[in-house]
């Protein structure tokens, strides 16, 4: 997966997903495809806050943390999601998530 952003980045990652999923499936201990699905949902969770949708951040950080719950920046920005979940989101939100970093 390239670390650059695009226009067709993300749905590029939600199409790769189903098939991360089957490549877990098979070989649950390939670390690599673990990281991949983190990482996919990682940055499934901070396009959804970049886009004001904190209930959908809250689901794909959730998503992340089943996979690996020692995801530190996953359970931080899904923290923050859910302190915005039922919030106006205010300018402090909008320069925060701006500069949120993909994976």
């Amino acid at each position: 997966m390239k670390n650059t952003r695009s226009p067709g980045a993300s749905s590029e990652r939600e199409t790769a997903l189903p098939e991360l999923w089957k490549l877990h499936q098979a070989d649950a201990s390939n670390q690599d495809v673990r990281q991949l699905l983190v990482d996919s949902y990682y940055n499934l969770g901070v396009r959804d806050l970049q886009r004001s949708d904190a209930k959908g951040a809250i689901a794909q950080f959730a998503e992340a943390l089943k996979i690996d719950p020692s995801d530190a920046p996953s359970q931080r920005y899904q923290r923050f999601a859910l302190a915005y979940k039922d919030r106006e989101k205010d300018l402090l939100y909008r320069i925060y998530v701006k500069y949120l970093p993909s994976r």
